[in-house]
């Protein structure tokens, strides 16, 4: 009998989570770049990504595009086949200017805003890391 191993199942998820926009992101700015190479030069370099997901992965998903710690689980309940539309500005690589904000590794950039897409809900518009921050303070 070995001593039992602690097991974070929501710590464990967010890392997963942020290796998988590693992976993204890596193949995504190849793309992009090649693509802003072939367009005039005042192309601005904001580009969107939709998230198609089930609950908890589809908030771990948009939480470490965000770069929210794992404190920000269930902030923003991410329904079954939710959609959700995130945007970056890959020529910024954002600094980390909250608390509970977590600079990827990697340093690959954060998404700036996000939105719903699916299901459609009266308050569709953008959201930023100040309103996520808002809507945590308030216990949205």
């Amino acid at each position: 009998h070995g001593r039992p191993v602690k097991h974070y199942p929501l710590l464990e998820l967010w890392e997963r989570a942020d290796r998988v926009w590693d992976d993204i992101l890596l193949e995504r700015e190849a793309i992009w770049s090649k693509d802003s190479n072939n367009m005039n030069s005042n192309n601005n370099r904001t580009k969107c990504i939709l998230i198609v997901a089930h609950g908890n992965l589809g908030q771990a998903l948009l939480g470490t595009a965000m770069g929210w710690d794992a404190t920000y689980f269930r902030l923003y309940a991410f329904p079954n086949c939710g959609v959700a539309e995130l945007e970056w500005n890959l020529s910024d690589r954002l600094e980390c200017s909250h608390q509970h904000q977590k600079q990827p590794s990697n340093q690959r950039p954060l998404a700036h805003r996000w939105r719903w897409r699916w299901p459609r809900s009266k308050n569709h518009k953008w959201k930023t890391l100040d309103k996520a921050h808002m809507d945590k303070a308030e216990g949205v």
